[in-house]
């Protein structure tokens, strides 16, 4: 996937409910929403927990939101509600700035090649295993066109 930026993006592992997979597939959920969450834009490959239990596609997130500081009227905050947003449960906000479907690399075929390796309860973050990024980038490939989130909801802020 091209980021479309330029130098480095941090990349995540992290799991996703099959409804909310299908959602951001969808484009109809442009906010994903973590109670801890790291400061800057992230190329986030997608663990689709059970009854998937596969990695199948990318997403690529802008820098975090304190949902605190979202004024309860704005386009943002209604988007957020839409999305999912629970004020007592999640404190960052994060926009999804492009998806992109890929082919899928199940659990059972990671496991083989790494035998240790547990699905993410929230997110890895990949840097610090050098070994799964690289099996999950030689297994996995974009299956159609990425597609861009044109609204920019950090001027709202």
């Amino acid at each position: 996937m091209e980021t479309g930026r330029i130098g480095y993006m941090k990349k995540i592992l992290m799991s996703f409910w099959p409804s909310v997979y299908d959602r951001i597939i969808a484009q109809t959920k442009l906010i994903e929403f973590r109670s801890r969450y790291t400061d800057e834009e992230t190329l986030v490959y997608m663990y689709i927990t059970s009854p998937c239990m596969e990695i199948k596609g990318i997403i690529e997130l802008g820098k975090r939101i304190d949902m605190s500081k979202v004024p309860v009227g704005s386009t943002l905050y209604s988007q957020a509600l839409h999305d999912g947003y629970k004020p007592n449960q999640y404190l960052y906000g994060m926009p999804i700035r492009s998806v992109q479907a890929t082919t899928s690399l199940s659990l059972s075929d990671i496991k083989q090649s790494i035998p240790k390796f547990f699905a993410p309860q929230s997110y890895y973050i990949l840097d610090k295993n050098i070994e799964l990024l690289h099996l999950i980038e030689s297994k996995i490939h974009p299956i159609n066109e990425c597609k861009y989130n044109s609204h920019d909801f950090s001027i709202e802020i």
